[in-house]
């Protein structure tokens, strides 16, 4: 498609966005709008090209050679067996398409600059060479929280600063932090490598943090400040769209025991044919015996080999596998890769940013105080971390808002670093904080109670006192 994404650096130093309508449908007609827009198919279309599998086929060939040896219920049993089990996978690849098509970011307003003027335009009309401006949403004001902004393209900083949360493309939860290109100090002529200069590339499908304004010319300040970059690649064409393309069209499967399995069913042919062979001889020697039948028996010892029921056998025994492994805390992302697990003679474990999205929640609540409930007490735990963007106050107002209890603002505010916070919620004082913090204003815990925290801590938790 030729998108602008590798031009000298001179190019993106001048741009200013497309400048005419008919750049901008010239650019719309060859790159297309800035959605993930994955069609989803028919139950139909997908059942036809099952039932046209070649495995499928080799199966409703051995219920025909069944039916044809009069083992009717048998091969009726079989038949609805394999349809139903085919149905099923049908019905979990289109689960999977919608929920692939529920990670997709949503639209949202944006700034842009286009004729020479700046605009809102909904993210899904942005296309390369844009000119953008990137900045954090405002809290909301009734709620009190933070609205999560999401970076709608993969974007060339120009001017101000970024800081990112990578973690939904990396798996890196710690945030990083984005300059602009004069920063590097390249030469002009030097063209755009993203892997090298991912340093001033706001990926798209990644969380803006913070953002500060540049020192752009006038002309190029955006309406209420914000970082300015131009767009490089939109839709399926940006990181996010290339991981989405990864999940949806993968193909990549463990083929490490084909070799093994390709022997060990030209094992099991060879004897099936030497007993079609025998059998055949023995027919043959037999003037009574139909020829017929004996035809049919033979075919039927040969295709016995590869039993039609297998496929639905190994889908019961992963299933029993994922089942005993849940009941163990463990939890598998690619089931089709438990049949190989008896190879494995080391364990890697990576660090947690992978697996997690770096977003603190409340996992309990130990309530020891008799006079005041629990609603209470997360009343006036969330009104305390009302606006706070500590991670673990939002994580405590967030749960707040969950279990409906509501929040009011406190007042008489005082934070001590590293210690916790004290103020007053309805009229009633509240210390918040950690251990040491609970210390120094007198309250300590019971030797129960310190079992209870000392038990959270061992399984990774962190515990924050209220009083």
């Amino acid at each position: 498609l030729g998108l602008p994404s590798g031009e000298p650096l001179s190019h993106y130093a001048e741009c200013a966005g497309l400048q005419t309508p008919a750049a901008v449908e010239a650019a719309r007609a060859r790159y297309g709008s800035n959605d993930f827009s994955i069609p989803r198919p028919a139950f139909s279309e997908l059942l036809q090209e099952h039932a046209t599998a070649p495995f499928f086929v080799f199966q409703m060939l051995c219920v025909l050679l069944w039916c044809l040896d009069d083992y009717w219920y048998y091969s009726v049993f079989t038949l609805l067996m394999l349809l139903l089990f085919e149905c099923t996978v049908i019905k979990s690849r289109l689960r999977n398409v919608d929920e692939l098509s529920e990670l997709a970011t949503p639209a949202s307003a944006v700034l842009a600059r286009r004729c020479g003027k700046w605009e809102r335009l909904s993210s899904t009309d942005l296309l390369p060479g844009d000119l953008v401006a990137l900045a954090r949403t405002p809290a909301n004001r009734l709620l009190g929280q933070p609205v999560d902004t999401i970076v709608p393209a993969d974007v060339l900083l120009l001017h101000g600063s970024l800081a990112l949360n990578e973690s939904a493309l990396t798996g890196e939860s710690t945030p990083q932090l984005k300059e602009p290109l004069p920063s590097l100090g390249l030469p002009p002529s030097t063209r755009l490598n993203l892997a090298e200069h991912r340093a001033c590339v706001a990926l798209g499908g990644t969380k803006l943090l913070q953002h500060s304004a540049g020192t752009q010319p006038r002309s190029q300040q955006p309406p209420g400040g914000g970082a300015v970059g131009v767009v490089l690649r939109t839709g399926f064409h940006s990181s996010q769209g290339k991981l989405m393309r990864t999940i949806l069209f993968a193909t990549e499967r463990v083929n490490g025991s084909d070799r093994e399995t390709l022997l060990f069913i030209l094992f099991l042919l060879a004897f099936a044919i030497a007993a079609a062979g025998h059998v055949l001889s023995v027919g043959l020697a037999d003037p009574a015996r139909s020829r017929y039948k004996l035809a049919l028996h033979c075919m039927m010892i040969v295709t016995s080999v590869v039993p039609p029921e297998l496929p639905m056998e190994l889908s019961l025994a992963v299933n029993h596998s994922l089942l005993a492994l849940h009941r163990r805390d463990i939890f598998c992302t690619e089931p089709f890769r438990i049949p190989f697990a008896g190879k494995v003679q080391l364990c890697c474990f990576d660090k947690t940013g992978t697996l997690t999205s770096g977003k603190l929640a409340v996992a309990r609540v130990l309530h020891w105080a008799g006079g005041v409930s629990e609603e209470a007490l997360l009343r006036a735990a969330g009104s305390a971390e009302r606006g706070s963007e500590h991670p673990i106050a939002r994580a405590l107002t967030a749960h707040a808002q969950l279990r409906e209890v509501g929040t009011v603002e406190p007042t008489d505010f005082v934070a001590a670093a590293g210690q916790g916070l004290q103020c007053l919620v309805d009229g009633r004082a509240v210390l918040l904080g950690n251990r040491s913090w609970m210390g120094e204003n007198g309250l300590f815990l019971t030797a129960e109670q310190e079992g209870e925290v000392a038990a959270l801590e061992r399984r990774g938790h962190t515990v924050v006192f209220v009083a």
